[in-house]
């Protein structure tokens, strides 16, 4: 049946239905070098489709084709074909209209707490657990209101203690990719 909300598939995530291109490729592991590769694509926003067999659609439409037919026949003094006529193709408007409505009320009410892995690259973070020389630690780094934990690496293979301050410098698939800042206790960017 019909559906209030419709996501669009840009590919590469969620299974989707078919190939719909998008999303780039890149080779997985550090500095490319790596057995597989790591995918990632844009996400679009929900577009509206008219359900038109949608519950509220359906109750819009029915109860709208009586009160408009009640107004054309007995208030303009329409014959009852013409009556009809214009009273489904009312019905159908308001129905558009109820339901784009209602689609917009719930598509504001839709928030996330995605966070990018682009969105952290120059950002500061804090070492959980430290990053041994050529091996991966975890850092936390702060993006806006959203704290993000992940697997880093030092950018030249070194190591780095925890505690230490560290700031993205790239990504490598899903790895962070980080260098030791100079200041002591720094904590997460803004």
């Amino acid at each position: 049946m019909g559906h209030l909300f419709d996501f669009h598939d840009a590919g590469g995530q969620g299974g989707g239905h078919g190939d719909h291109g998008g999303g780039d490729h890149g080779a997985y592991g550090f500095k490319g070098v790596g057995s597989g590769k790591v995918t990632h694509s844009d996400t679009t926003l929900p577009t509206f489709h008219f359900p038109l067999f949608s519950p509220l659609a359906l109750a819009t439409f029915f109860a709208a084709i009586g009160g408009y037919g009640l107004m054309t026949s007995l208030g303009f003094a329409m014959s009852d074909g013409s009556s009809v006529t214009a009273s489904v193709i009312a019905a159908l408007i308001t129905s558009y209209a109820v339901t784009y409505f209602a689609w917009k009320v719930m598509r504001g009410s839709i928030g996330t707490s995605t966070i990018r892995l682009e969105d952290l690259v120059g950002r500061t973070g804090e070492v959980l657990t430290s990053i041994p020389a050529g091996g991966v630690g975890e850092i936390a780094v702060r993006t806006g209101t959203e704290r993000y934990l992940g697997l880093a690496r030092e950018e030249s293979g070194g190591e780095i203690a925890r505690g230490a301050g560290v700031t993205v410098k790239e990504l490598s698939g899903t790895t962070l990719i980080v260098s030791e800042t100079k200041h002591e206790n720094q904590r997460g960017g803004s």
